[in-house]
């Protein structure tokens, strides 16, 4: 059982830097760019901290919150690797849709940060393709359908279309 978080606990002033010995802030600008984030990387980053400082072996202070926190997110993300939902090393993207596909609050600041440095390919994507890259990226595209829900191009699932057109319009309207 978790214990009462007052003014009585002996914790309850211990700041993420006293409890770190320093700023544990992450460096967004160096994490975004890394192409995969491995489970404690991405927990830690998922609060905007720095993985090198916020580990779960690292973490000193078992009855403190964020160490609860720390490890709520920690476990739900390792039950979603091994239910094929994440990998042990996954694309940043695919961390933060996953985040927020379960109800995960991602830090809003990297967050915008990888996503804008995938507004390089967006812009790229519409940047009228040959055929040859058309076909490629349609290729790409049934590819990611596949992975991601399941579709099956030999017997397609109508409802399929559905959910990634709502996904979709969520995703804009949140843009």
């Amino acid at each position: 059982m978790q214990p009462a978080w007052d003014a009585t606990h002996p914790h309850y002033d211990l700041t993420l830097e006293d409890l770190f010995d320093e700023n544990p802030s992450a460096d967004f600008a160096f994490w975004s760019r890394i192409a995969g984030w491995s489970v404690d990387e991405a927990t830690a980053l998922s609060s905007g901290l720095d993985p090198n400082l916020v580990d779960w072996g690292k973490l000193v202070s078992p009855d403190h919150p964020f160490t609860h926190q720390y490890e709520s997110r920690r476990d739900l993300a390792l039950r979603a690797v091994e239910m094929g939902q994440l990998q042990n090393f996954s694309a940043p993207i695919d961390y933060i849709r996953w985040c927020k596909k379960v109800g995960i609050k991602f830090n809003p600041d990297l967050e915008k940060i990888v996503k804008a440095r995938g507004g390089a390919v967006q812009r790229a994507v519409n940047e009228h393709p040959g055929p040859k890259v058309l076909t490629s990226l349609l290729k790409i595209a049934l590819g990611m359908v596949m992975a991601f829900y399941g579709f099956d191009p030999k017997e397609p699932d109508h409802s399929t279309y559905q959910e990634i057109a709502d996904e979709f319009l969520v995703w804009r309207q949140r843009r």
